[in-house]
């Protein structure tokens, strides 16, 4: 797990999140959601799902047999009434568990039977949260039901066999096929044989139509399976389309409905059933201009549209499907990515960006009297910013700002900055707050528009992403309002960010229990691209689970064994840090006097110093899986996380044999990184100058064993200046890098020949260059050895695939061609059959470095169908034609059945 510490006093901070640890990390990740949901009625009736948990190895038992599951219903259906789980012995009784939608209880059916067992449990308790049940038969033919703290008993007509089949939902024995079952979700599924834990069902899988024991790793078999992890994990695309000029959006939190609002059309899109529809404007809102913004307001019910430099506000009549009015023709607004909120009485608008200057201005509009008003807000400053989110309590009288970009004069000039602190506005008071600042992170990050707030007011959900390129991605994350910590939630979804051109929000929609992304950007022609998401909630933290395992799957005394085994490890590192600091020093003094850079005769000119009123649940409890763990969960997901990356310990080798050397990393596969040699990343020290200086000569160095001389230096870097300046202008820079570079330990820039050289000492520092160069200097054909070594370093991704000079462009094809053709061969060597996973791997390392690689997707595809996994190879293969008719303007020639055949 990826855990993040900010604060000069690291020992205390490692102290503090390992202990926290201790604590809740068996919490944490039985907390997450996973299971396997049933379709039902609303599904023809070969489509509905059947668990098969013994298949024709029957359970058998003498003395007792006990079943534990926990189950939930799906929301929003209309028929409920069905199976639930069907035992049948080998003579042919049965014993059932039916819910009886009339009477609104399940019931125990033993042959034609009513067993006298009831159980009644709520509608809310039902489709809100999970309720587990154990059910117990002994051979006598005794049966017992326990659930919310009761326990029901009754007898059973004697059984003839105490060896049964166990099926839930659908079944498809003889004589006892039936297809009505609930719409249910169902998971942590157990069974004890005897007083002994025999089988455990977390069914916590992604795909695929088996489900794995964990105790004695018995496959179950599903038939129209819909996992539920996933939809925890990943954002879902619901909806991608084109609309001319510059749109808004809006979130009607009570219907959960999304407005994208359009100078001829209003988009609408519901989260319940992910009905998408649009309605015509009966008259064109014209001069629908940039910057424009929209807001629900639930309390009139009524959709606004507004220009905030004209203060103009437009509303909707949804009966005539017109715009009461339309917006005068004005200069590029000064208002773009304004925060808002509304109350019940106002719309209030925040901050934003506009000719060179930021805004803090908070700017009031009465929808009573239909005026604007600018207020002077009290309390702590807030600087002047974009790129910011916001949030309001459910009654909308206090707003959460968190982070953005701006500076603290408003001017563009005068050194803009990203933001990190979490301010309070009290909306009655008229009243700003400061509550904290996060530290500032390693790769910084600005957030979308708006941030959601749970209903315990003790933690927030928010979309952050970087602002320093094109091909960005919103994380999302789960921060607490009371201390300056937040920690990543499922996987990133992709957008295009485009400074004002683009657009994104995060919305909450409670029945649906989900969350929902919306991003927007305008392309050159003016053409806006709408992608709309949705995740599941909670969402899964999925660092967690890498670093523990997937959930259910292992005793809370391991992790706590773990945890304790960091603690233990992580002060005894720090205490012997500071012994290790001096000794490398020392180590390295008389190199560095070697490296000394020109001296410098003057400081060169260039280098002087100069949301939304929505409230959500808090994190779930979860309950506990009984099998194989018999821990009780009662302690709600917490945040753990802060912002800066605690180093990293590794063992490498040293001369000092009963310590470790700290190493420092030096990364160009994938995005450029730096890692200091006590493990922090350093990355953002390099400026785009420095950082092409370093990479000039770090490879000069390693590939071609020249170095770099005065001339080259200047020619590419500074060949608008003359000769004096040039120099001084390196002198400066060769300072700055000198100084980075001491940070990460065992490397140096020299110069010995009339040419600056990078050197290093392999055992202080690792470079990935160096081992790809290994491989490809080898000149030996590709075995199953190097294949992997290769597979390790480029996983990362393409060389320098976020750097873009032409100086660096021969080098780029010469690696990519290298790893497509090596990668390419060797996997000729390979049968797809007990290699598809390790052949995916290839296929996504040679995608990395060319996306449309038709060698490459008929791997993978195959590769996939192999596996079984015939959604995703038909999924990959649809991207890729696509993708193929996105960039050279024509289709994509080869079929997919032709492909995978």
């Amino acid at each position: 797990m990826r855990i993040y510490v900010a604060g000069k006093h690291k020992i205390a901070a490692w102290l503090f999140v390992l202990f926290a640890l201790l604590n809740l990390c068996s919490d944490e990740l039985h907390a997450q959601s996973y299971g396997l949901t049933f379709s039902s009625h609303e599904v023809v009736p070969e489509k509905r799902t059947s668990l098969d948990l013994t298949g024709s190895d029957p359970i058998c038992f003498s003395q007792k047999l006990d079943l534990t599951f926990e189950l939930s219903f799906v929301p929003d259906y209309i028929t409920y009434f069905g199976y639930v789980f069907r035992l049948i012995n080998d003579k042919g009784q049965n014993i059932d568990l039916i819910y009886d939608q009339k009477t609104k209880v399940f019931r125990l059916v033993a042959a034609e039977t009513f067993i006298n067992i009831n159980l009644e449990i709520g509608d809310e308790q039902l489709r809100n949260g999970w309720t587990k049940l154990l059910f117990s038969i002994d051979a006598a033919g005794g049966i017992s039901c326990a659930y919310n703290g009761r326990t029901l008993r009754s007898k059973t007509p004697g059984l003839k066999s105490t060896c049964f089949k166990l099926i839930f939902g659908a079944c498809n024995e003889h004589d006892f096929i039936s297809r009505d079952l609930p719409p249910m979700r169902l998971k942590d599924v157990g069974i004890r044989i005897d007083g002994k834990d025999q089988y455990f069902w977390p069914l916590n899988e992604l795909e695929g139509a088996s489900a794995d024991d964990h105790i004695n790793h018995k496959p179950a078999r599903v038939i129209n399976p819909a996992w539920i992890k996933p939809t925890h994990d990943s954002w879902t695309e619901l909806r991608s389309f084109a609309i001319r000029g510059r749109p808004s959006m809006a979130f009607d939190p009570e219907k959960e409905m999304l407005y994208i609002v359009s100078a001829d059309t209003l988009y609408t899109m519901e989260a319940r059933n992910t009905l998408f529809s649009s309605l015509p404007l009966s008259v064109s809102h014209a001069n629908l201009l940039s910057g424009n913004q929209s807001v629900y307001n639930p309390a009139n019910g009524k959709l606004y549209n507004f220009y905030t430099d004209q203060h103009s506000v437009a509303t909707f009549d949804f009966t005539s499907r017109k715009w009461n009015h339309n917006f005068e023709n004005t200069p590029v607004t000064e208002f773009w990515q304004v925060n808002k909120f509304v109350t019940d009485t106002s719309l209030y608008v925040i901050g934003g960006y506009g000719q060179l200057k930021y805004k803090n201005t908070v700017q009031k509009f009465s929808f009573a009297s239909n005026s604007w008003s600018i207020l002077k807000p009290g309390g702590d400053f807030l600087a002047p910013r974009y790129l910011a989110a916001l949030g309001t309590t459910a009654s909308a009288d206090t707003a959460y700002i968190l982070g953005g970009y701006g500076s603290k004069e408003g001017d563009q000039l005068l050194s803009p900055r990203h933001f990190y602190d979490l301010l309070l506005f009290d909306v009655r008071r008229n009243k700003f707050r400061k509550l904290y600042s996060l530290a500032e992170p390693d790769k910084p990050f600005v957030f979308a528009n708006s941030i959601v707030l749970d209903s315990s007011g003790q933690n927030y959900y928010a979309l952050i992403f970087p602002n320093d390129r094109f091909k960005s991605n919103l994380q999302l994350i789960r921060g607490s309002l009371q201390q300056p910590m937040y920690t990543p939630l499922g996987k990133p979804l992709p957008y295009s960010f485009s400074d004002v051109k683009s657009f994104a929000d995060l919305y909450y929609c409670k029945r649906n229990n989900s969350l929902m992304a919306a991003t927007m950007y305008t392309n050159p022609d003016e053409v806006t691209e709408v992608r709309l998401y949705k995740i599941n909630f909670p969402v899964n933290d999925l660092l967690l689970e890498r670093a523990a395992g997937q959930p259910g799957s292992m005793p809370r005394s391991v992790y706590l064994g773990i945890v304790a085994g960091l603690l233990v490890a992580g002060a005894g590192y720090f205490l012997w840090a500071r012994r290790a600091k001096s000794r490398k020093k020392e180590a390295y003094q008389q190199r560095e006097k070697q490296a000394a850079p020109e001296p410098v005769s003057a400081l060169p000119a260039d280098q002087a110093i100069t949301t939304q009123a929505v409230s959500m649940p808090a994190a779930h409890e979860s309950l506990k899986p009984a099998y194989p763990s018999q821990l009780e969960i009662t302690t709600p997901v917490q945040t753990i996380a802060v912002s800066a990356p605690l180093p990293e310990i590794e063992e490498e080798t040293t001369t000092d044999t009963s310590l470790p050397i700290p190493v420092g990393k030096i990364m160009l596969f994938g995005n450029f990184e730096v890692v200091a040699a006590d493990g922090s990343n350093i990355t953002k020290q390099f400026t785009p100058l420095l950082k092409e200086m370093f990479l000039l000569i770090l490879i000069d160095s390693l590939r071609y064993k020249k170095g770099v001389t005065a001339e080259k230096l200047n020619d590419i870097l500074w060949n608008d200046k003359d000769i004096k300046d040039a120099k001084n202008n390196r002198s400066v820079n060769l300072v700055k890098l000198k100084n980075i570079l001491d940070k990460v330990g065992g490397c140096a820039i020299t110069r010995k020949t009339g040419a600056w050289k990078f050197e290093w000492d392999p055992s202080l520092v690792k470079i990935d260059l160096l081992d790809y160069l290994d491989i490809y200097q080898a000149h030996s054909s590709m075995t199953h050895a190097t294949a992997s070594r290769l597979l390790a370093i480029v996983e990362a991704g393409a060389f320098l695939q976020e750097t873009h000079y032409e100086w660096i462009d021969t080098l780029k094809a010469e690696i990519s061609n290298f790893v497509i053709e090596s990668l390419l061969g060797y996997v000729r060597t390979l049968h797809i059959s007990g290699n598809a996973e390790k052949i995916i791997a290839i296929s996504n390392a040679i995608f990395s470095f060319d996306e449309l690689n038709e060698h490459a997707l008929k791997l993978r595809c195959k590769s996939l169908v192999a596996l079984g996994r015939h959604t995703l190879a038909k999924n990959t293969f649809d991207k890729f034609k696509t993708k193929y008719h996105d960039i050279y303007g024509e289709d994509f020639k080869e079929t997919y059945h032709d492909l995978v055949s």
